[in-house]
């Protein structure tokens, strides 16, 4: 099983996840074998793909697990789902919560 690690953050703050094969493809448009080879061809390749990938809002759906090792609690958090965020229809979701709550 290949995973990949990346670290996420947002207004709460940051966390490592851990991706998958078919979320890595979707974040960077090519697996690992095909992402070897590319580099092997051009050393600044994945460094590049990595500036062009960061700091990209996504809307993600995680697994968040929490264990305890050694009486140390660790949070473990796996990425299920990882899409581009959709702007138009975030937006719109929050107008009608907005809009919910001042009817309240």
């Amino acid at each position: 099983i290949n995973a990949e690690y990346m670290g996420a953050n947002d207004h709460t703050g940051s966390q490592w996840l851990t991706a998958f094969q078919d979320i890595g493809v979707g974040l960077m448009g090519l697996d690992a074998k095909d992402l070897a080879l590319r580099q092997e061809s051009d050393p600044n390749y994945l460094s590049n793909l990595c500036k062009s990938i960061c700091f990209r809002p996504y809307l993600m759906r995680l697994r968040v697990k929490e264990e305890l090792v050694m009486d140390e609690r660790r949070t473990k958090c796996v990425v299920q789902k990882m899409d581009r965020m959709p702007f138009r229809t975030e937006s719109a979701n929050l107008l009608r919560e907005i809009a919910r709550y001042q009817g309240m």
